[in-house]
């Protein structure tokens, strides 16, 4: 009979135990849930703003190899005419 109060005793300390402790257990899982979601978020956003830096050079280089062309073209065409 001992034996079994005892248990029943050892079973309501660790029940108790693991209730105080999931509560905090719990926040610190959501806490980390919530901090990786926001690094994901900002790496997300980080990749955005790279890839519109990358799509604004490409259209500055664009740009700029059409006045290229343009100005050899017309370098092209006075050196047509001298010859």
């Amino acid at each position: 009979m001992a034996i079994t109060a005892r248990h029943g005793y050892v079973t309501a300390v660790i029940t108790a135990v693991l209730k105080a402790r999931f509560p905090t257990l719990a926040k610190l899982h959501r806490d980390k849930q919530k901090k990786d979601c926001e690094q994901v978020q900002a790496q997300k956003l980080h990749e955005h703003t790279v890839g519109d830096e990358i799509e604004n050079l490409i259209s500055m280089v664009r740009v700029q190899i059409g006045k290229t062309k343009r100005y050899l073209n017309d370098e092209c065409e006075k050196l047509q005419k001298i010859w």
